[in-house]
């Protein structure tokens, strides 16, 4: 290449650069919009509890958001989740011409504004109403009822490309619902970062139900929800623990709508979109480890237990265990510490097997005998015995009555520990 060319071709690419930097000046300086503080202060803690503020790519502690003739729009991302929040834009006046608050949007563009000095900013402001306004494409001020605060930020070009779900196939859900599924089973997600392939919730839908599972390799909890209506997952989807986590929080009252691609779970409930990454992995036969069969049922009093348990832990080893002495007509709780000392309860309970005149003692973790109990929420729980060394299925005493254990809505597995 000549001299001329080469000084020819570097104009050229000055003056792309220059029209680009313009063109992100048009668009991200702009921006400009008014929205009420306390709906705006909840859409920020939502979004800042995506973001990865220690992450080594900086980005992914801010906010992006951008306005347009439709409303404003609010993004955080850690890579594998994301959250999307839209706020309409609304005239100052409804149909009937009677003034009320509402978001408006006085000039379109786009700024990426981090994300925990933004929402601690705009948490402590004293009106009703807050107005953030780009004035550089790195820079914002955010203003309220006489207070004025200017704030560094990064360019909106810059923000990681999120999931698309604007061509998704929607069903809807009852949120309150699902939220409640999802809690129940979190508590038993895998967090051995090794064994990735249990690092979430195994969620399979035969169109009418909706189940989730969960388990670490010590425990297995399983529970279903009946839908309105529901996308077929025959072969199911893992939903990482952190999204699973993320849409427990965010589901409230109402329905939601669920939608899947080959990567992704959307979840989307009152403007608000999560997009949750699945994991690429074959999740175990759970099936296998549930126990379908047993003669040994103890019922007891769920609170009952729950305090015993909790009474127990305080002076129960970690390695050794709470131990299940069954017989003689009594359900005997023991467990003993080598520095702590020894604790014993004897607890009323009901079944046959307390006087059949065959004693057993079964070893499990106090915890997670605790957590399952605190998911149930029935007065009665049902657990069922097989040998000292079968896993223990837990139920609540409706559901144990009324349904057989494959089709039970929701129960617990532990595996036993030795005494």
């Amino acid at each position: 290449m000549s001299a001329n060319e080469s000084e020819h071709a570097m104009s050229a690419l000055l003056k792309k650069a220059t029209e680009t930097a313009t063109a992100d000046t048009a668009t991200s300086a702009t921006l400009e919009f008014r929205t009420p503080r306390k709906a705006l202060t909840a859409a920020l803690k939502r979004l800042c509890a995506v973001g990865e503020r220690k992450s080594g790519l900086k980005i992914l502690g801010y906010i992006a958001l951008r306005a347009d003739a439709s409303g404003v729009e609010l993004r955080a991302t850690d890579l594998g989740n994301s959250i999307t929040v839209r706020v309409p834009a609304w005239s100052p006046q409804d149909s009937a011409g009677v003034p009320r608050i509402a978001t408006t949007v006085q000039s379109r563009g786009g700024i990426c504004l981090p994300a925990k000095a933004l929402a601690d900013i705009v948490g402590k402001l004293p009106g009703d109403m807050v107005t953030i306004r780009a004035t550089s494409p790195t820079a914002a001020m955010i203003a309220s009822d006489g207070v004025t605060v200017t704030i560094g930020g990064l360019r909106d070009a810059d923000f990681p490309k999120t999931p698309d779900d604007s061509a998704l196939a929607w069903s809807t859900i009852p949120a309150e619902g699902f939220a409640d599924q999802l809690k129940r089973v979190l508590p038993s997600i895998c967090l051995d970062q090794t064994r990735f392939h249990l690092n979430g919730v195994f969620m399979e839908s035969n169109g009418t139900r909706l189940r989730c599972v969960a388990t670490d390799g010590h425990r297995l909890t399983r529970c279903d929800v009946e839908p309105l209506t529901c996308p077929v997952l025959a072969s199911g989807v893992i939903v990482n623990a952190k999204g699973a986590k993320l849409a427990s929080k965010m589901l409230g009252k109402g329905s939601a709508d669920l939608a899947f691609t080959a990567t992704h779970a959307f979840i989307r409930h009152v403007g608000q979109t999560l997009a949750c990454k699945l994991i690429d992995a074959q999740y175990p036969p759970y099936d296998q480890v549930i126990p379908k069969h047993y003669e040994r049922l103890v019922t007891v009093d769920r609170k009952a237990l729950i305090a015993a348990a909790e009474r127990a832990e305080l002076v129960c080893s970690k390695t050794r265990g709470l131990a299940f002495k069954i017989g003689h007509g009594e359900l005997r709780l023991a467990c003993d510490h080598p520095d702590l000392g020894s604790q014993s309860e004897t607890l009323k309970a009901q079944g046959s097997c307390l006087d059949d005149g065959d004693t057993f003692t079964v070893g499990m973790n106090a915890s997670y005998l605790i957590e399952a109990l605190q998911a149930i929420g029935d007065r009665l729980v049902t657990l069922a015995f097989g040998d000292e060394l079968s896993p223990v299925l837990i139920r609540s005493t409706d559901h144990a009555v009324s349904y057989s254990v494959a089709g039970a809505p929701f129960l617990v597995v532990v595996m036993p520990m030795r005494i």
